[in-house]
Order: C-alpha cells, then sequence, then structure tokens
C-alpha cells in the first residue's frame, strides 16, 4: 500500500494518551506504523467499548466531521463543552497531565469559537 493511499484514507483526531496506551498497551506506547494511523472504529474495537467526549484532546484536529459522525451531535457537544471549561480554567491541569494540549490552547481558542458558530451550539449556556 503507497503512503499517498494511506493519508488519503486516513482521518485525523487525537485522543489522549491514557487513552491510546489503554487500548494498545505497551505497542500504544511505541506507536508503531501498524496502529498509529488508527481509525476510530480500530480504536473502539481494540478498547472494548465506544470513545466518549472525554477521551479527546484538546486540538483543533478533533474538531471535523469525521469525529462529529462518529460520535453524535451531542457528545461532539459535550466534546466542545469539555474543551470550553477547561478553556475557561485555565488549563492548569493539563500542564500536568499533557503538556502538547497545553502548548496547544492557545491557537486552538479561536478555533473553538469558530467550531460553536459552525456547528450552532450557543457559546454561552
Amino acid at each position: 500500500m503507497s503512503w499517498k493511499l494511506i493519508l488519503k484514507e486516513r482521518e485525523d483526531y487525537m485522543v489522549k494518551d491514557s487513552v491510546w496506551q489503554e487500548a494498545f498497551g505497551e505497542r500504544g506506547s511505541k506507536k508503531t506504523p501498524e496502529h498509529f494511523f488508527a481509525s476510530l472504529e480500530e480504536l473502539e474495537k481494540e478498547l472494548g467499548r465506544k470513545v466518549r467526549a472525554e477521551d479527546f484532546e484538546f486540538l483543533s484536529a478533533n474538531f471535523n466531521d469525521y469525529v462529529l459522525g462518529h460520535l453524535g451531535q451531542s457528545e461532539y457537544a459535550k466534546m466542545l463543552w469539555i474543551f470550553r471549561n477547561r478553556m475557561d480554567a485555565g488549563y492548569e491541569e493539563d500542564k500536568k497531565i499533557s503538556p502538547r494540549s497545553y502548548y496547544n490552547w492557545k491557537w486552538t481558542t479561536g478555533e473553538l469559537r469558530e467550531e460553536f458558530k459552525w456547528r450552532s451550539i450557543r457559546w454561552d449556556r
């Protein structure tokens, strides 16, 4: 299989490291090519459960139709609200848990507002 075909078929998303580790165990910490590009369906098969809003990293890669289509409107909106609440909290916990999330939050904040608007989800409750 060519890289071109792999990249064409791949959908972007990112779950928390702990979820990836739960799914792939020791293999997950190495992120080998065999599962580095796992679909959400493949991830769920390895997890033995459906992915939930809480499983996703606060990254703009998760603001897309693939994640929306997989989670459904209600769970996707829940994911956006989790991100919104973390943003309001100032990301102090993210500094401890995932430096990657904390590093990316500044540029993701504007994108989060746009995603709320695009999906017709109220910013203020």
